[in-house]
């Protein structure tokens, strides 16, 4: 008999502490400005310790991290610089805030950045048995100096400067989400049933990504937390029905996990629908995650929430244009007109990085293969992978991918910070790549000065709609 234990019980008797001075980071505001909404409609709201960006402060002033010349150095010093013993004894503190289960400690420890969920800042677990608590405090720590360490990346620097934003992440620790099974072999193993994020709505329609589990790995020795990632499962639109907002059925085989008369993931789908069509009569657009804490309960947690922006738009007028492109997949809303093309080949482009930082809204292409490959290997905040970070294209108006075939699409928070940037990503697929671009009068690593337009629409039809025109 394969048995599960549910994790998460009465989470409104449970306190949410705002720790250190200043303002809640913009990822708890989100939680806090949608609570009410979200517990009417029947969503979970997650327990939490925040603990705020001033918090830490004087540990960033004292390791020298803000004045390093590098992104290394300023690591290096984060990770190697100590926390006072009153910071460490109010870390410690905020963690016992939570109740353990039988199993032991299992905590989140993610990062308090934006509202809307970017995968660019880092995040991570501490989890112990329950004797253990010096190890739990130890991951607690470790993982908020990589949070801090992480302010200093590419990402999220290019991030910042395009933004106009400043300050350091505050960090967030809450309990993970899930069930305790037993396999059928015995093993035990805890997860969270199935996460999902949703963007909507425009034109009746909604956009989501949802898979078993948080990060397809969520064992109770060594639990991932990146839900964000929704183990690698593609990004889908899906048409909105009479309060029908999602379709689980690739979900349903992950019944074999637990026994299969109460592990019922189409009752966990409605129960989602109709909290969801609830939430969202206001008509509001939002960027929403969730995770499914028991499947036997159908209980849902509202982990993240912001308000988006979706623009309606209309198809630009052909009037004569030469339609360079369509659009084999997007990520993205947006209308984009370009003065200047820049071309790059799949690989690290240092001369892409200087181009980037000189020029703005200019029409990136980017020759590569496939698109995807495997969703675990991708890194977070980036086209592809590692070799695409934003500072390689935080500027850019557009992005157009012109590849061999389309693998997997970015799954991580439905490209967030993409959309969060106003940069439109078109993936174009064609066998002639190399042809295509001489026959636009394009040339590699070679800026070319052409007015293009880019339009692409997720909301539009029963397709989502994308094309490359000369303006």
């Amino acid at each position: 008999m394969v048995g599960r234990t549910a994790y998460l019980s009465s989470l409104t008797r449970r306190p949410r502490e705002i720790i250190g001075p200043g303002a809640p980071d913009r990822k708890t505001q989100g939680i806090i400005d949608i609570s009410a909404a979200a517990k009417k409609a029947g969503f979970i709201i997650p327990e939490y310790a925040c603990i705020t960006p001033g918090f830490f402060q004087r540990f960033l002033d004292d390791s020298g991290a803000c004045k390093a010349a590098t992104r290394e150095e300023a690591t290096s010093l984060i990770l190697a610089h100590s926390f006072t013993r009153q910071e460490i004894e109010t870390l410690r503190a905020a963690a016992m805030l939570f109740k353990p289960h039988k199993y032991g400690h299992l905590l989140a420890v993610r990062s308090g950045d934006q509202a809307e969920g970017l995968g660019i800042w880092a995040g991570g677990r501490a989890y112990a048995p329950l004797k253990d608590e010096k190890r739990l405090f130890g991951m607690v720590e470790s993982t908020a100096k990589e949070i801090l360490a992480s302010d200093f990346s590419d990402d999220a620097i290019a991030y910042k400067e395009k933004k106009g934003i400043s300050g350091n992440p505050g960090v967030i620790l809450s309990p993970l989400y899930g069930e305790c099974f037993t396999s059928r072999f015995g093993d035990k193993m805890f997860m969270t049933p199935a996460s999902v994020n949703f963007l909507g709505r425009q034109n009746g329609q909604g956009i989501f990504s949802y898979g078993p589990g948080i990060g397809g790995a969520n064992d109770f020795e060594s639990p991932w937390l990146y839900h964000e990632k929704l183990s690698g499962m593609d990004s889908t639109r899906f048409q909105i029905q009479e309060g029908k907002y999602i379709n689980m059925d690739k979900l349903l085989p992950s019944r074999s996990r637990a026994n299969e008369n109460e592990y019922n993931m189409r009752e966990a789908q409605d129960a989602f629908n109709k909290k969801l069509s609830a939430m969202m009569n206001g008509g509001v657009q939002r960027y929403l995650e969730f995770a499914l804490d028991s499947a036997v309960e159908q209980s849902w947690v509202l982990t993240q929430a912001a308000n988006a922006k979706i623009p309606a738009l209309t198809a630009p007028s052909l009037d004569g244009r030469e339609i360079l492109a369509h659009a084999s997949d997007i990520i993205g809303t947006d209308s984009v007109q370009t003065d200047k093309v820049y071309v790059s080949r799949y690989r690290g482009d240092d001369t892409l990085i200087r181009f980037n930082r000189e020029n703005n809204g200019y029409l990136l292409v980017v020759l590569t293969s496939t698109i995807g490959g495997d969703p675990h290997s991708q890194g977070h905040g980036t086209i592809f992978d590692d070799n695409y970070s934003l500072r390689h294209f935080s500027n850019a108006g557009a992005v157009v991918v012109l590849c061999w075939d389309i693998m997997n699409k970015l799954a991580s928070h439905i490209g967030a910070a993409k959309r969060a940037l106003g940069i439109p990503i078109l993936a174009v697929k064609t066998s002639e790549m190399e042809r295509d671009i001489r026959k636009w009068g394009f040339e590699v690593g070679r800026p070319s000065d052409a007015k293009c337009i880019v339009y692409a629409n997720e909301f539009d039809g029963d397709e989502p709609a994308g094309m490359v025109l000369r303006a």
